[in-house]
């Protein structure tokens, strides 16, 4: 069994004991109509209000899916709108969001894909000359826990539109010390490795 272990350097404010989709609530309820996400080049904004109902809702699409806590989400894309949405209704149903560098090759793609053992993956339709569909579709066969693949761009209105009723109920079962993200680094030295 592991005990969580938490120290931190000194400062007159306590570590948060709340989930990351507490965390949203309660600031939207603080502060609904502040803006709380800017996306210059997609011309796309969110008040904390809407970030917060987005992410239920997008939650709510994640489980349609057949994402369970614990399940990992990976994002292959450059920081974006539906990036940050995506990570807040992740971490809200106890899924894992792994963040994959967008200037993977596909070979790092799918040796991460297969390292963290991805469920799920959204992706950009393209990232510089890249056509991120088609990299996928020819690595797919060596990821065998993938499930699915979809473009931000394909996928959007749909997830918006989901129904969010069962989050709760999910949500309401998630730790604060549940893991919530694995981020790789680049591996200039190497394959890329990663840390929860």
């Amino acid at each position: 069994m592991t005990v969580p272990s938490y120290a931190h350097g000194r400062a007159d404010l306590p570590l948060l004991g709340e989930t990351i989709g507490e965390n949203l609530r309660r600031v939207a309820e603080r502060h609904g109509d502040t803006t709380a996400l800017v996306d210059l080049a997609l011309g796309r904004r969110a008040t904390y209000a809407e970030l917060q109902e987005r992410s239920v809702r997008f939650a709510g699409a994640l489980l349609a899916r057949g994402i369970a806590p614990g399940d990992r989400v990976g994002v292959w894309a450059a920081n974006r709108y539906e990036w940050i949405v995506l990570q807040f209704a992740a971490a809200r149903i106890g899924a894992i969001l792994v963040a994959l560098n967008p200037t993977y090759q596909a070979a790092e793609l799918a040796y991460t894909l297969r390292h963290s053992g991805t469920a799920l993956l959204f992706h950009s339709a393209r990232y510089r000359n890249t056509d991120c569909a088609a990299v996928v579709a020819a690595i797919a066969g060596e990821c065998p826990q993938l499930r699915e693949s979809l473009a931000f761009e394909d996928v959007w209105e749909e997830f918006e539109a989901a129904d969010a009723v069962a989050v709760g109920d999910i949500e309401r079962r998630v730790d604060v010390d549940d893991p919530v993200a694995i981020q790789y680094t680049s591996g200039t030295t190497g394959r890329p490795k990663a840390r929860p």
